[in-house]
């Protein structure tokens, strides 16, 4: 009689359960590599957002007719390239620079403006 009363019961298999163990240990390891990426994406974010305020300080800087040196203050990994821009072809002397700032920390990070001639500033 104790094999009739077990025939109605009701349960999960031991392949079954270790079935489903499985696929939940699938689950959760997919999620923490999500996760995963996630953190090293956001990281990457945060740093091109410092980078951005950086280059954002040294531009005004720039603009606001600091010398180079002045410029870079506080900002070591940066380095600043001129090259005399003529406002037009009738004019011998250039009242801009083209100003190439880099980032040493970055090698795609780089941007360009016009900013006061270092040659006029001087006189």
């Amino acid at each position: 009689m104790p094999s009739s009363a077990r025939q109605g019961q009701r349960g999960f298999s031991l392949v079954e359960s270790l079935i489903a163990a499985a696929i939940a240990a699938g689950v959760i390891a997919a999620a923490a590599q999500s996760i995963a990426v996630s953190v090293r994406l956001n990281r990457a974010t945060a740093e091109r957002a410092a980078l951005l305020n950086e280059a954002d300080t040294i531009a005004a800087r720039l603009r606001a007719g600091l010398d180079d040196d002045a410029a870079l203050a506080g900002f070591d990994r940066w380095t600043i390239e001129r090259a005399p821009y003529a406002e037009s072809r009738r004019s011998d002397e250039a009242y801009f620079d083209l100003v190439t700032v880099a980032s040493a920390r970055d090698a795609d990070f780089s941007f360009a403006l016009l900013a006061p001639s270092a040659a006029r500033r001087r006189s």
